[in-house]
């Protein structure tokens, strides 16, 4: 099982993995060979969230079901309405993980172990750790304070 580290952006996100091969580490490229996912969740009426540039290309017909700038509201009460369902920050960027935890599943052609790095007191003006909320949504990822 690969492991990799994430980084779940307020505008991208990406998810990276250390290549023994070249002894470097190397942000993983989505299907479309791009290294940065938008952190944008598209919800529509009848399917599955669509998650970063997809998520963009559709909006621009029907904005109103696109979720943005999440992270900004992280630890806080807010829920973004679409349509007759609410999603919390945390909702939200689960969906931007799964998604990054599928294309490097797909990249790297095994399953993944992610880690969540985040610094607490560097985190929307002080209300550290509630990033790692979103990696207990669904998906099991581990959480560990950013040490350096």
């Amino acid at each position: 099982m690969a492991r990799c580290g994430m980084d779940l952006g307020t505008t991208f996100s990406k998810i990276a993995h250390y290549d023994v091969n070249t002894r470097r580490v190397e942000v993983i490229p989505d299907m479309m060979g791009q290294r940065l996912v938008p952190s944008t969740v598209y919800y529509p009426e009848t399917d599955d969230p669509i998650v970063g540039w997809e998520a963009l290309d559709i909006a621009a017909s029907d904005p109103d079901r696109l979720v943005r700038w999440i992270k900004m509201s992280m630890g806080t009460d807010f829920k973004k309405k679409i349509g007759d369902k609410e999603y919390t920050p945390e909702e939200v960027s689960a969906e931007i993980l799964k998604k990054l935890r599928r294309n490097a599943e797909a990249y790297l052609g095994e399953p993944v172990n992610l880690s969540l790095k985040y610094n607490d007191s560097g985190i929307i003006l002080g209300r550290g750790g509630v990033t790692s909320e979103g990696g207990k949504v669904e998906i099991p990822i581990e959480i560990h304070p950013y040490t350096k």
